[in-house]
């Protein structure tokens, strides 16, 4: 059934999706097959299997930084969650879910953003993916993908490589640019540097994919918009798409739109879910339960997050592409700060 929802068009009506709510029932029968824990909290819960999509049961996110879920025996690799303590969610994958995460992620971003092989600046240094396998280095390594000729522009002290950065617009300077990173690193280490150094590129014709690091810039009282303004005016960038993810739900990310919305996809849902943790009705904020196919190696098919979100709609959102649009809003009071970048603190 996998295969066959992913030869599916990324963006399907909402009542097309029949077969994605059904493999999300699948896989919370296989999980509590063959994972232990996974059993034992069902479990406890009184959970009895039924059919209905609603109620399919979720787990707190911060839940994987106590415990090791697995529902594999072949484990590969071990993607370390980001964060600010010594405790981080540790995501069990095999080679079957990592093959999964990548084609999603070509799919996704090919059908979202219409992404092609293109020249690609990553606004982090290369070290970052040879130190550890973090949502850091995955997301380096996924959007890789995409680039034919590709620029690191930090080095491994993470200051900025104007020259070489110059040289490469100035090389490709009649071509579509890629520019992918992280929200809080682009902005300390790419923006500042260049608002700093009185230095303003050219990148009109490059689209701009971040995500993580929120909750640094609204520390700093910097806003979404905000971040667009000074990017277009540092650097003549428009097109600029914030993307959600998290390391539990690995692969499955949800893409902002030209309306400024979020959106589900056909390998993705989302549930709102309200201080009793019933599911809200659309337009009335609440928790952020994350619901993806991908998971098989390990049960993150139904998180619920620390994140607070609103659904404004659903296959009826301007920019023309269907599922549930939303926006992430803030996160939970005293949760961790948890953005794909906030493990880094300049030295």
């Amino acid at each position: 059934m996998l295969e066959s929802i992913l030869q599916q068009e990324a963006y399907l009506s909402y009542k097309n999706k029949q077969q994605t709510r059904d493999y999300l029932l699948y896989l919370t029968k296989y999980h509590y097959d063959n994972c232990k824990d996974y059993k034992n909290i069902l479990d406890s819960m009184g959970y009895t299997f039924n059919d209905s999509y609603n109620l399919i049961p979720f787990i707190p996110v911060r839940l994987f930084k106590e415990l090791e879920l697995t529902s594999t025996k072949n484990k590969t690799k071990i993607l370390t969650s980001s964060g600010t303590s010594n405790r981080v969610s540790k995501i069990f994958l095999d080679k079957e879910n990592a093959k999964y995460q990548q084609k999603v992620l070509i799919k996704t971003m090919q059908e979202s953003l219409q992404l092609k092989r293109m020249p690609l600046i990553i606004i982090d240094c290369k070290d970052t993916i040879n130190l550890t396998f973090s949502a850091r280095s995955a997301g380096i390594l996924g959007f890789s993908i995409f680039g034919n000729d590709t620029l690191f522009a930090l080095d491994s002290n993470m200051n900025l490589k104007l020259n070489e950065i110059i040289n490469f617009i100035n090389k490709h300077k009649d071509k579509q640019i890629l520019i992918f990173g992280f929200t809080y690193i682009i902005y300390l280490h790419f923006y500042n540097e260049l608002k700093t150094n009185k230095v303003k590129l050219d990148l009109k014709n490059g689209t701009l994919i971040h995500g993580g690091g929120w909750k640094k810039l609204e520390n700093l009282d910097i806003s979404q918009n905000d971040f667009k303004a000074m990017l277009k005016e540092q650097c003549k960038l428009e097109s600029i798409f914030d993307y959600y993810g998290m390391a539990e739900s690995a692969g499955s990310i949800f893409v902002e739109c030209n309306a400024g919305f979020l959106h589900t996809s056909t390998f993705n849902d989302i549930l709102i879910r309200d201080n009793d943790f019933k599911i809200s009705k659309n337009k009335k904020e609440g928790l952020i339960q994350i619901l993806s196919i991908l998971p098989k190696s390990y049960p993150g098919h139904s998180i619920l997050t620390e994140d607070i979100g609103i659904i404004y709609g659903e296959d009826t959102c301007l920019c023309g592409r269907f599922g549930k649009y939303f926006r992430v809003l803030r996160r939970v009071n005293n949760s961790d700060i948890r953005g794909c970048s906030d493990t880094y603190e300049r030295t």
